[in-house]
């Protein structure tokens, strides 16, 4: 059978007038029937869980609760107190502190960006690997700096270095150009 049990409280004095709680035997709980969940706390305020038919929203009325996702006892996210957003990390200190390797992978492609760290000899190196042969641009104020592209050719000034055997490097400025570039 399905059965349920409901509890339910009210002091009648139009502070808490009455508050539902039903626990069915499928282990669905339902608290309430506005879609909100609030646990209080004895010194650090209240946190609350409400879902109101469009967001699901966790807060606090604690200026100092931090908000933390753990899977196998470890936390995995923290947002803090002042929005700062911490992925590996439970003191992140810029609005988004990852710790440990990032990759930007497209959704309907094969192309990707890795932000990666390791340690060599005790100092850190960072690699950014671009997929696919794809090219590699840096930009300052929205304009094209500098271009590697995938074959190994560097261009700063120019958008599209090009040579023979691949792998040169092209400088060009206003007035002038510098070409190097490995013979034989």
């Amino acid at each position: 059978t399905n059965a349920s049990w409901v509890w339910e409280h009210g002091n009648g004095s139009g502070g808490n007038i009455a508050t539902a709680m039903t626990l069915t035997q499928a282990g669905n709980l339902t608290i309430g029937n506005n879609g909100n969940i609030n646990i209080p706390t004895a010194s650090s305020g209240n946190a609350n869980l409400n879902f109101d038919g469009i967001d699901f929203k966790i807060t606090s009325n604690s200026s100092s609760a931090n908000l933390k996702l753990e899977t196998n006892s470890t936390t995995r996210l923290t947002i803090n107190s002042t929005g700062k957003v911490g992925i590996g990390t439970t003191g992140p200190s810029t609005p988004l502190h990852v710790k440990g390797n990032i990759r930007a992978e497209a959704s309907s492609s094969t192309a990707f960006a890795d932000f990666k760290s390791s340690q060599v000899y005790a100092s850190s190196t960072y690699d950014i690997i671009v997929g696919s042969n794809n090219p590699l641009f840096f930009r300052t104020n929205d304009t094209r700096r500098m271009t590697i592209l995938g074959g190994g050719d560097v261009g700063i000034g120019t958008t599209n270095p090009s040579f023979t055997n691949g792998g040169g490097l092209e400088i060009e400025a206003t007035t002038a150009t510098l070409r190097l570039q490995k013979i034989g």
